[in-house]
């Protein structure tokens, strides 16, 4: 998606639940009519789909996945590579084979479609083409950065991104990887640490966010139904590109590793679903009960336990109890 008149367009056609005119795309754009109209051509060509509807209205039905690299490539404020693919085994899979040869710099990889996606601890996530924005971001950590930090980076960049939406609906943070919404699950976050031949470290962050449905999920199962039960953001009644919300996910995620860890802590602290409630967590293979009281971006949740003894558990070492179901 090379052409400049594509460029200028594609960024309000993706506003979430919008429609225009073409006069009203020329005055934000600075375009002449012929020339929106020769962009929405374009646009065609790369496989996104454009509807003309009432009075000379026009909306975009969905973008086409080849438009998607240089969109995000051109939009977003730090440099990225972004690989897209119809089809692949899995987005994380992708980057760190990237990682074994010559790649270097940022990398986004995202797919329509994972044959074998998966979440924490090896579960399967499965998801229909087209229904989820499926994406991993090789991210280099800086000298002695804590790998620590990206699950709350991670799940903070969704749940904010959600707060854009014309809805503002408040989406929350189920440690240590889970976005919910209305307390069901909306998206989950893996983080894995990936060294490259050079000796260089790598956070590989990958997302599954259900968009227009939600995945199959294999494995155990929690047995809390009401957080089990997985949502989308059409559940909302809302008509999201995967595009507009890679953009927003991905440009938040960059604005948010610029924070210092007691500011991440605070945004952790807004959206969180476990501050103040009890939680039973397996920390390598006992189980640990106790109030929720804070989280330590580098060291885990903070758990205050009935002796009233504080523990710090890091994301790696422990899952929820409840997800240990046989």
């Amino acid at each position: 998606m090379s052409d400049s008149l594509s460029i200028k367009l594609l960024p309000l056609l993706l506003e979430p639940a919008s429609d225009w005119s073409v006069e009203e795309l020329s005055e934000r754009t600075g375009l002449i009519d012929a020339d929106v109209l020769s962009g929405f051509d374009q646009l065609r060509r790369d496989g996104c789909g454009i509807d003309i509807h009432g009075p000379e209205r026009v909306r975009l039905v969905s973008s086409g996945l080849s438009c998607w690299a240089d969109y995000l490539e051109a939009s977003i404020e730090h440099q990225l590579r972004v690989e897209v693919y119809h089809q692949t085994s899995s987005t994380q899979d992708v980057l760190k084979r990237l990682l074994d040869g010559e790649q270097r710099g940022a990398t986004v990889a995202m797919a329509d479609e994972q044959t074998a996606g998966r979440g924490r601890r090896g579960r399967s996530w499965l998801a229909a083409s087209g229904d989820g924005l499926l994406m991993s971001l090789a991210w280099p950590l800086e000298g002695s950065e804590p790998v620590e930090r990206m699950p709350v980076i991670g799940c903070l960049a969704v749940a904010e991104s959600v707060h854009l939406l014309p809805t503002h609906q408040a989406a929350t943070i189920r440690w240590p990887n889970d976005v919910l919404l209305n307390d069901r699950k909306l998206a989950g976050v893996l983080i894995e640490r990936v060294a490259d031949a050079s000796g260089q470290s790598w956070a590989v962050i990958g997302w599954g966010i259900n968009v227009l449905g939600t995945p199959e999920v294999e494995g155990p199962q929690r047995l809390d139904g009401s957080i089990t039960a997985p949502t989308s953001l059409a559940d909302l009644g809302l008509r999201i590109d995967r595009l507009w919300l890679a953009h927003a996910v991905l440009e938040r995620f960059v604005s948010l590793t610029k924070l210092d860890t007691g500011d991440l802590a605070e945004r952790w602290r807004v959206r969180s679903s476990d501050l103040g409630r009890q939680a039973t967590l397996k920390v390598n293979g006992q189980m640990l009960c106790g109030e929720v009281i804070d989280v330590d971006i580098t060291s885990g949740l903070v758990l205050r336990d009935h002796s009233g003894v504080c523990h710090w558990v890091p994301s790696a070492q422990a899952s929820r109890a409840c997800d240990e179901v046989a």
